[in-house]
């Protein structure tokens, strides 16, 4: 029939998924799990507002593909992050979704074996316990939403939101982000453009109307948005290099102004504002925090991506875990320090700037 002829041409398989809610229940939160989240979302917001002069640093895998170690590097970072946490909010990495430019592994959620054959129920189950181990440490979590339909399956576990740099530019995405129930970073576009940035977040601050899958049923449905007032732009480089210096912060600050966007940015470390060399990553955080010890309010915080052992990780490498530890120790002395002294002072102790 010419029916057959128009229709799922392309598609070797079809395999139903469970509503959002029935795999929620399957992996239910308690009360300890929903104040841990809803307490990060709270934290993160004062920060964007200005109420909590802590920095706000969004650190871990660049992808959970091996959910064991996952839960690992939670058991490392956890003790780090509450002796820091009066100058620092630590919120982990937990990202198991990457969009590819080419092609790649999809992450967790879409091929939780690895093997190229799926397994979406099974990712998002696997996400979901994951989520709750390190909600369980005390620890909030950070996630990246590279589809529209996932954030209804764990995006309750989350206290922030990344949009990436081949998202952020779609109109659905931007539509996904205004609505989303947390704080979300939309990062400038692998082009660079500091000006489509500021526009992502411009849209993604104001109402829209994007197409969804209902919590209950996991039915298509309409979705009329309110705006969130948390989105803000990362800086993470782009096709021409880094973008995490003093002259881009202040350029896209000038944007944000002119677009009537009023909302600190992050920096991320990593991608092309390190040209994907994991060890440089610090050194940018460093400077980042210089710009902010100098009196540069408008950033509110840094990513860093971080393994527990070098070239761990199936997509970009990240920073091993000793100088990843290493890295926020310093972070803290020099916040500690630019409170209480000059920075001839800091400078003197050993802590020097790049």
């Amino acid at each position: 029939m010419l029916e057959d002829k128009l229709r799922d041409v392309n598609i070797a398989g079809i395999r139903k998924l469970p509503a959002p809610k029935k795999i929620a229940e399957d992996t239910p939160a308690d009360d300890s799990v929903r104040e841990v989240v809803f307490r990060g979302r709270e934290q993160i917001k004062r920060i964007l507002d200005g109420q909590d002069k802590r920095i706000l640093m969004v650190v871990g895998p660049c992808s959970i593909h091996d959910a064991e170690k996952g839960h690992e590097y939670a058991q490392y970072l956890q003790p780090v992050s509450e002796e820091v946490s009066d100058r620092i909010l630590i919120v982990m990495r937990t990202y198991f979704e990457k969009p590819r430019t080419t092609i790649g592994w999809p992450g967790m959620v879409y091929d939780p074996d690895l093997n190229g054959k799926g397994g979406i129920e099974k990712g998002l189950r696997m996400s979901r316990n994951l989520l709750l181990a390190v909600a369980r440490m005390g620890l909030p979590t950070a996630a990246e939403f590279a589809g529209v339909l996932t954030p209804q399956y764990y995006g309750d576990l989350v206290s922030y939101a990344a949009i990436g740099a081949r998202t952020s530019s779609s109109r659905d995405h931007r539509g996904l982000a205004s609505g989303l129930s947390m704080p979300v970073g939309l990062k400038n576009g692998t082009c660079g453009s500091l000006k489509k940035a500021v526009d992502a977040v411009a849209a993604a601050r104001s109402p829209q109307i994007f197409l969804g899958i209902t919590y209950e049923e996991g039915t298509p449905a309409e979705f009329l948005t309110r705006g969130n007032p948390y989105s803000h732009i990362v800086l993470r480089g782009g096709d021409n290099g880094p973008n995490y210096q003093e002259a881009y912060v202040q350029k896209v600050l000038e944007l944000q102004k002119e677009a009537g966007v009023d909302m600190r940015i992050v920096i991320d470390a990593s991608h092309a504002n390190s040209g994907k060399d994991p060890m440089k990553q610090p050194g940018i955080v460093y400077n980042v925090i210089r710009q902010r010890i100098n009196g540069n309010h408008r950033i509110a915080g840094v990513m860093v991506e971080s393994n527990l052992t070098a070239g761990e990780s199936k997509t970009d490498p990240g920073l091993p875990w000793e100088e990843t530890k290493e890295m926020i120790y310093r972070v803290y002395k020099m916040l500690h320090w630019s409170i209480a002294s000059s920075s001839m002072k800091w400078r003197a102790a050993g802590i020097i700037m790049q």
